[in-house]
């Protein structure tokens, strides 16, 4: 015979079903409300540019010449951005002295060293290529590389330059090599860059670099300290949202931004004339020579009063050297160091009026910096931090373009978290509603009835409206009042018993005991007699095999 599952069963698996209903309901409401539940990570600093269709009509060389220049453009973008992050480290003058170079460009590299280590070495020349070199013809070029190799010049051939990878490799120029390579590893020592190679290239008077990976915080500092990131946050979204949905742009509109993010720094650096001098020099280098000379003009003009500021320090060995000391302390990552090395200075130099403001506007850039480094970990209870940081900040220098670009990217966080939170809330409370649906279903009682199903009284329906009821025959000639049972069953063979069994009601569970002399049966199955047996939905229990009643859920309000 078929045996339905058990009642408790039955009631887990709708439970289960219910609490996953109020779960996925409370999730799908929460994101609707907070969109996302974590900060937004601040916008990815490299972006490829789209390839725009050429208008019909246009020059095919033009065009090739278009090609040649965006690719040129788009595979130095990368490299230009991480160029700008060393640059806090780099000892002034530094300058990017090469990025991107394809493997016919390796080619005249390599013509153009051995011609100029032939001019002033007349008499140790290298053999030179021929007119026509050919990247896939080593012929033509190796034994010129063969001969600046054995010279020293450290040169990769045409095939294998990792100036023509993807990957983030320059060189750096302009300065001492010796403080470029200290630099570089100043910037692998705080963790914000890591180096595949570092390699000091003396007789070409470079730095060669390949940067394996630019940790996370260099890259979100990078963009929420360029004033350039997307206006959006001052409409309430954050720049970090904008990044992430717009579109990237094109070589030229990065190009602008990197200027702008170098007249930023440039202008933090009022303590520093020579370092000024060098971000003036990486802005003339980003600029077009032919439409640009009006902007390298005012620009030359301003190396020009840089330095002679420089020399006017110069003439005052003291005060320079106390102001090198801060600009130190601050590229290495020493801030604390700064301020009270800023304070001394405004202390022992009173008429140096133009520097009055170093300390406030070191103290102004730790908090922001602090600021900035507790926004990047994307937690809200880090977001609260930075917002009363930056408001601090904002306190010592209401002015500051920076703490108030960056105050902006806090608020967007901080309502994020907010939204968030209130998300949390509501799944909290559907879920504790589910729960107690939950309960109520489990525990709430059930409307017990035991229908005939055979046997002489088949199709009645007895109401279990007590906690204990008997089960029981009337006779031939018996009346209802002379029988003990609750529900009676008329048995004409005298086979069931006047108290055959008893049923006991024990919270939303049914037990039986067989008190007869002829048996009891559950599901067919003869059960011992004086022991109470749980019983569950859908059980038959047969009565000396002259009745079976069944066990099931009555209807609501069924007595």
């Amino acid at each position: 015979m078929y045996r339905r599952l058990p009642d408790s069963k039955h009631e887990l698996v709708r439970a289960l079903a219910l609490i996953m209903t109020l779960l996925l309901a409370g999730i799908t409401i929460s994101s609707l409300l907070s969109g996302r539940l974590q900060p937004d990570p601040v916008p990815a600093l490299e972006a490829r540019a789209q390839t725009s269709s050429e208008p019909q009509g246009t020059d095919p060389l033009q065009q090739l010449r278009d090609e040649w220049d965006r690719t040129v453009k788009q595979e130095d973008i990368s490299r230009r951005a991480a160029f700008l992050i060393l640059l806090h480290w780099l000892p002034p003058g530094s300058r990017m002295a090469s990025g991107y170079r394809s493997p016919e460009r390796q080619l005249e590299v390599i013509r153009s060293w051995a011609q100029r280590y032939n001019a002033a070495n007349p008499a140790d020349r290298i053999p030179l290529p021929p007119a026509v070199m050919k990247v896939d013809d080593s012929s033509t070029w190796a034994p010129t590389l063969h001969g600046l190799r054995q010279r020293n010049f450290i040169i990769a051939a045409p095939e294998q330059t990792p100036h023509a990878t993807d990957r983030v490799v320059f060189d750096i120029a302009g300065a001492s090599l010796a403080l470029i390579e200290a630099a570089c590893r100043q910037a692998q020592k705080e963790g914000m860059v890591i180096f595949r190679k570092i390699i000091v290239e003396p007789i070409q008077g470079n730095v060669h670099v390949e940067i394996e990976t630019i940790d996370a915080r260099a890259l979100s500092q990078f963009s929420l300290r360029n004033p350039t990131t997307s206006a959006a946050s001052s409409s309430g979204n954050s720049g970090a949202a904008a990044g992430a949905s717009s579109s990237p742009e094109p070589p030229d509109e990065e190009r602008n931004k990197m200027l702008q993010k170098l007249q930023y720094d440039h202008d933090n650096e009022k303590t520093d004339p020579a370092k000024q001098i060098s971000y003036d020099l990486a802005m003339i280098d980003y600029l077009d020579q032919r439409t640009d000379y009006i902007r390298i003009k005012d620009l030359r003009e301003d190396i020009k009063q840089h330095e002679q500021e420089r020399q006017r320090l110069a003439s005052i060995p003291r005060m320079n050297q106390a102001l090198e000391s801060i600009n130190v302390a601050r590229r290495e990552g020493r801030p604390a160091e700064a301020l009270s090395l800023a304070e001394q200075f405004i202390k022992d130099y009173p008429e140096a009026t133009q520097y009055k403001n170093i300390a406030v506007e070191i103290r102004t850039q730790m908090k922001i910096d602090q600021a900035i480094d507790a926004l990047v970990k994307s937690e809200c209870s880090e977001c609260k931090r930075a917002s009363s940081l930056i408001d601090d900040a904002l306190k010592e220098s209401p002015n500051n373009e920076s703490a108030q670009r960056i105050k902006g990217e806090i608020t967007a966080c901080v309502a994020r978290c907010k939204t968030s939170f209130t998300a949390f809330i509501v799944l909290s409370v559907l879920s504790v509603v589910g729960l107690l649906a939950v309960l109520y279903f489990w525990l709430r009682p059930r409307n017990w009835v035991l229908e005939a199903i055979d046997g002489p009284c088949i199709g009645q329906v007895f109401a279990l409206n007590k906690d204990k009821l008997i089960i029981g025959a009337l006779g031939p000639g018996e009346d209802d009042d002379s029988n003990a049972a609750d529900i009676v069953i008329s048995d004409s063979n005298r086979k069931i018993s006047r108290v055959h069994c008893v049923l006991r009601q024990h919270g939303r569970r049914v037990y039986l005991k067989d008190m007869s002399r002829n048996g009891t049966k559950i599901n067919a199955i003869e059960i011992e007699g004086n022991r109470y047996v749980k019983l569950c939905n859908g059980d038959e229990i047969s009565l000396a095999d002259e009745a079976v009643l069944l066990l099931k859920y009555g209807a609501k309000g069924q007595s």
